[in-house]
């Protein structure tokens, strides 16, 4: 390759243009169905393959092949690299070197396989549906095997009730983003309503107490963003008035129960959370800084449990291998204050990409307009390129704010669900970057604000 084709290659990869291979985004879709339907799982013969394994090295490689080095400048990236180093540095402190290491892999690996290649390869709000309805409909797939086995997942991280119901609420609000997506048909739209439907059927059928919470924390912030919340309010009464009678015919056995014992001071579960959550402190204290260790909560719970008095001992036995059951008291003990820094600013990030791509009228007529969701105007009709960009990023923080509530009672810091959100939220500012600067090519710096700060590519 001579100097001049070599410039035009470079050029190509950093103004997007460059041709991707459509091989390529079958590796990446590929390898993102077979991580949520977890079929390798279901299917023993693909498991032995190691598809997933596979997939991540060919998707690298494609990476390295296509892609703009200057992605790993970009801000989100560079705090997962800063997450990875904190899990990674554990290795040596840490009691249980092992599951350091898996840990600190397990977040390169969702870097390499998804984050870069969504920032290399979704650079259009075509491609950026074309993922997300590869995502949502996969969780959709989730949904379906919950229903039909008792709230349980298909395998591996979903396998457990709460972790399933975290995924399911997780993609609720892409589906409700793809169902609203301008220029949709009324077959899809009423397909990615109906796959809405069954992933809030599937966190019931996990009868998951922190499932029921994310559910009411996605739906405030939809009931936030919603145009007309009187005609909201409106329908959720109506709706109520239906299903209230036939609910006990409806849900699952026990689900009420289990949704009434949230408030019982004197109920199993919830005072083995705040058992653990109390131990995760006392690890905390102990080690402020850097933790004890990415993924050694369970293997150094027991240390601190010969410190309390043998009567404080829950059910008179110690803990040694449970996890915290919190993604906060996870994070906490095990990565210390500097690991909260990074996991912060990485939320930060997520939800300001979320909040800054959303249209907002000239300051002349910001005051006129009441509505949060953009609105055309007879003098500036918006793109359906700019309403795209809109939904994706009010379902970005819902997801988010989702994937925290959900949270705080399973431990999923190290699972893919919010590293996946990552790059979503990383491909989407990069999106809506171009958007405006193709509108707009006499401003060419974008606004104040996180999705401001993407390199250009």
């Amino acid at each position: 390759m001579n100097a001049r084709s070599s410039r035009a290659t470079h050029l190509a990869r950093r103004t997007g243009t460059a041709t991707i291979p459509k091989n390529v985004y079958l590796l990446l879709g590929t390898f993102l169905v077979l991580e949520y339907t977890r079929i390798p799982s279901i299917i023993p013969v693909l498991g032995v393959l190691r598809l997933q394994f596979l997939l991540t090295l060919l998707i690298a490689v494609a990476w390295f092949r296509y892609a703009d080095r200057n992605d790993l400048r970009h801000p989100i990236v560079r705090w997962v690299l800063a997450f990875t180093f904190l899990c990674g540095l554990s290795v040596f402190y840490t009691p249980n070197t092992r599951a350091a290491f898996n840990m600190t892999v397990n977040i390169f690996l969702y870097l390499v396989a998804v984050i870069l290649p969504l920032l290399a390869f979704v650079r259009t709000t075509d491609r950026l549906k074309w993922f997300l309805g590869l995502f949502t409909g996969s969780c959709v797939f989730i949904s379906l095997w919950a229903l039909t086995h008792a709230g349980m997942g298909p395998g591996g991280f979903i396998t457990d009730e709460n972790d399933c119901a975290l995924v399911l609420n997780v993609a609720l609000p892409f589906a409700v983003a793809l169902a609203g997506w301008p220029a949709q048909t009324a077959r899809a739209r009423l397909f990615w309503m109906g796959g809405a439907c069954l992933l809030v059927l599937g966190t019931v059928a996990t009868m998951s107490r922190g499932g029921f919470l994310g559910l009411v924390a996605c739906a405030a912030v939809m009931f936030w963003y919603a145009r007309r919340k009187m005609r909201v309010i409106g329908i959720a009464l109506v709706s109520l008035l239906i299903v209230v009678p036939v609910a006990p015919l409806v849900l699952p056995a026990r689900y009420m129960d289990e949704i009434r014992s949230i408030g019982d001071p004197n109920d199993g579960t919830r005072q083995n959370r705040l058992y653990f959550w109390k131990l995760g402190w006392m690890m905390y204290k102990a080690n402020p800084v850097l933790g004890v260790g990415a993924g050694n909560y369970p293997w150094t719970v027991s240390d601190y449990e010969k410190q309390l008095p043998p009567d404080q001992l829950f059910q008179n036995r110690y803990s040694g291998g449970r996890p915290s059951h919190s993604l906060y008291f996870t994070l906490l003990p095990e990565l210390g204050t500097a690991g909260v820094i990074v996991f912060a600013s990485l939320v930060y990030l997520v939800i300001q990409t979320g909040r800054r791509v959303q249209f907002r009228p000239p300051r002349s007529r910001a005051k006129s307009v009441r509505s949060r969701a953009p609105s055309a105007t007879a003098d500036e009709p918006i793109p359906a390129e700019q309403l795209a960009i809109d939904r994706v990023g009010r379902a970005v923080i819902t997801s988010c704010v989702a994937f925290l509530a959900t949270g705080a009672f399973i431990s999923v810091l190290y699972y893919p669900s919010f590293w996946h959100l990552c790059g979503i939220a990383a491909s989407l500012g990069t999106i809506a970057l171009r958007h405006r600067q193709a509108t707009t090519p006499q401003a060419q710096a974008a606004q104040p604000g996180a999705a401001a700060r993407i390199p250009s590519t």
